[in-house]
């Protein structure tokens, strides 16, 4: 097998087993309990250079196996990278008046 054909394989084939069971070893190594998973998967992602992650089991090969390296490296929670704060919330009625009234359905009264 060449170097080449070793990448390709990590590149597409999904995560062993065994990799995704040291992945969630070294959570819990690092504190993370069943409440934490939207935390560790954003942690998990932000490791391995991802903008998402839904489940560790979404992993190839080669990412299951940095993420286990970089978790097994960290000596506690405090030095992994941290979680990107989630997006503010979205003021829904506020955009659907604006496009109301962009679009002309909703006149607005002009004052002098």
């Amino acid at each position: 097998m060449t170097l080449e054909e070793w990448r390709h394989i990590q590149a597409v084939e999904p995560a062993t087993r065994d990799q995704l069971g040291a992945i969630m070893r070294e959570c819990d190594r690092l504190g993370f309990g069943a409440y934490d998973r939207a935390e560790r998967l954003a942690i998990c992602a932000r490791i391995i250079g991802l903008e998402t992650l839904r489940s560790t089991k979404d992993l190839r090969l080669g990412e299951a196996g940095q993420l286990v390296h970089a978790l097994m490296d960290c000596r506690s929670r405090a030095g992994l990278p941290v979680a990107a704060a989630p997006p503010p919330p979205v003021d829904w009625p506020a955009v659907i008046i604006a496009a109301l009234i962009q679009v002309g359905l909703i006149p607005v009264a002009v004052t002098p």
